[in-house]
């Protein structure tokens, strides 16, 4: 991310009286050239979120501050373009407001508005130890700890992309917990396009974060691909995994790949990693279900609660039991029995009153066979119910 200087940010205590709330600045997290990332606090009466973050659209290099030390000016020569970007990011902070309530692993955008000839979105403060503060002080996570983790996550990133939305900075520092939930955060610097997968606003992409930033993220992104989010989320796992950060992804290849995964590490999961890590963007997984298909195949332990697991061992063996004492009832066949002749069998048939007799005599067998199963049927349907 380019850092700026904090020259044209608004001072510490002022107070942004247009949203839902008043806001007061406390502090400028970020300048990067497209606006600033301030800690605020929410103030009045019934606010349900009062530590927050504010983020300020502010075109740095061709916007300065107004006489009030605060509006948003430009010269009048760009002035038609500044107000049309402006239109459209106000389109693209409705989509993100919207999507960001869609997810429980999306950072929630609390309110957007306009003021001082710019706009304004404020969204909760997570605070609290990244992902990657978490690896780097507990050491790396086992295969059955990341997919509890990262599962909600994908869900956050199907959540942007069926909006044509990338969040194009998923890194372990963007990751924070909320109610021990991990949140995917930093929703500001997002690329937005329309249907036809073409950018609405042509910006420059905030951040190539080294180790995570796929290698085309280094030039303009002026289509939807969803393989640019899919390169950052594999080498987010592969951190949380091995507590180490692969190397800038331009210098990358498949050598080094293979040399970065430690001995002992679950081999399908790299595969599929190093895969989606790929630096040519058409060997990725196109789509990110597919990626999460390609780990899931054995991307830790199943969901189900261990309880059921020795339910269902209980169940087959009671199954087992009651087959093996119905198989008792019925006739044994060889394959070296002799079929009879026509005259042997009308010497064999029983007349009448031994037909009577013998079906008397299997009545009870049958009674038994009825009952048996009847007993089946009854634990298919325990077994069905003890893996649901």
């Amino acid at each position: 991310m380019s850092i700026h200087n904090t020259d044209k940010a608004l001072p510490d205590g002022f107070v942004l009286e247009w949203g839902k709330h008043p806001y007061r600045i406390k502090s400028c997290l970020i300048a990067d050239g497209f606006g600033f990332t301030y800690e605020g606090e929410a103030l009045g009466d019934g606010v349900e979120v009062k530590n927050v973050i504010i983020r300020e659209f502010f075109l740095g290099r061709c916007c300065q501050r107004g006489e009030d030390g605060a509006e948003m000016v430009c010269d009048e020569e760009i002035e038609s373009t500044i107000n049309d970007t402006l239109t459209r990011h106000a389109q693209n902070l409705m989509v993100r407001y919207k999507t960001s309530r869609e997810h429980q692993s999306l950072l929630t955008i609390l309110d957007v508005f306009e003021a001082n000839g710019t706009y304004y979105h404020v969204a909760e403060n997570l605070g609290g130890p990244s992902l990657e503060e978490i690896v780097l002080t507990k050491g790396p996570l086992k295969a059955e700890e990341a997919r509890k983790l990262f599962l909600p996550i994908f869900g956050a990133v199907k959540q942007l992309h069926l909006q044509n939305v990338l969040h194009t900075d998923i890194c372990p520092a963007n990751i924070k917990f909320r109610n021990g939930i991990p949140v995917l955060t930093h929703l500001y610097g997002a690329k937005h396009f329309n249907e036809d997968g073409e950018m609405t606003i042509a910006i420059p992409t905030l951040n190539c974060r080294e180790g995570y930033a796929p290698p085309e993220q280094y030039l303009p992104i002026e289509t939807f691909f969803p393989q640019i989010d899919i390169f950052a989320l594999a080498s987010t796992i592969a951190f949380t995994m091995t507590g180490k950060r692969l190397p800038s992804s331009p210098t990358l290849t498949e050598q080094k790949l293979v040399e970065f995964f430690p001995a002992g590490f679950p081999t399908d999961i790299r595969n599929a990693l190093i895969r989606a890590l790929s630096h040519d963007m058409e060997n990725r997984p196109q789509t990110l279900s597919s990626f999460k298909k390609a780990l899931d195949t054995n991307f830790g332990a199943k969901d189900e609660p261990v309880i059921k697991d020795k339910r269902f061992k209980k169940v087959a063996k009671w199954m087992k039991d009651k087959w093996q004492a119905f198989s008792n009832y019925l006739p044994s066949v060889h394959d070296d029995d002799i079929p009879l002749t026509e005259e042997e069998i009308e010497a064999d048939l029983p007349d009448t009153d031994e037909i009577e007799a013998s079906m008397n005599d299997a009545y009870p067998r049958l009674i038994v066979i009825g009952g048996l199963v009847v007993f089946i049927i009854i634990g298919l349907i325990v077994l069905i119910l003890a893996t649901i």
